[in-house]
């Protein structure tokens, strides 16, 4: 299942070769926003399970909101860092405004994906404790290339 889910995110790197060739700092961002995303998304995963388990009395949607909110505030502050980083190795504002973007849209993706995955995954049945990191991963590498590459493509080029 990983290296299909790999595969999946390699053919959005390739969807956007052109862009990558054009503007090379791209691909130094890309492993930044993915696993800035990533981290996230796991780490609301550990809370949203631990929830789970424990039974905290909490509404799941209350959960799911909590982790977005948590996303939406440190994505701010990751993807002004990672914003500025950009435009001081370019010297380019949109290179700086398009990283800050990809960083704040990942890191909310990725709150709400470790949120969502875990409680959608037990209501099916699956145990979310074994089975919820692929998906969310997955969710956030795929949302942090698109989100870097297409808001590039489409501000830069």
């Amino acid at each position: 299942m990983n290296l299909l889910t790999a595969i999946l995110a390699a053919l959005v790197v390739w969807i956007f070769q052109a862009t990558i060739s054009q503007i090379v700092i791209l691909a130094v961002m890309m492993p930044i926003i993915a696993g800035m995303g990533g981290n996230a998304g796991t780490q609301a995963l550990a809370v949203t399970v631990r929830r789970l388990a424990l039974s905290e009395g909490s509404p799941q949607w209350a959960i799911v909101a909590k982790e977005m909110l948590v996303g939406l505030v440190n994505g701010a502050v990751l993807g002004i860092v990672v914003g500025v980083a950009g435009y001081l190795l370019e010297g380019n504002a949109m290179l700086g405004w398009v990283v800050l973007m990809a960083m704040w849209g990942n890191l909310l993706i990725g709150g709400f994906a470790g949120g969502f995955v875990p409680i959608l995954l037990e209501r099916v049945g699956i145990d979310p404790a074994v089975a919820s990191s692929i998906f969310v991963t997955t969710f956030t590498d795929l949302a942090g290339f698109f989100l870097l590459l297409g808001l590039a493509t489409a501000l830069m080029l």
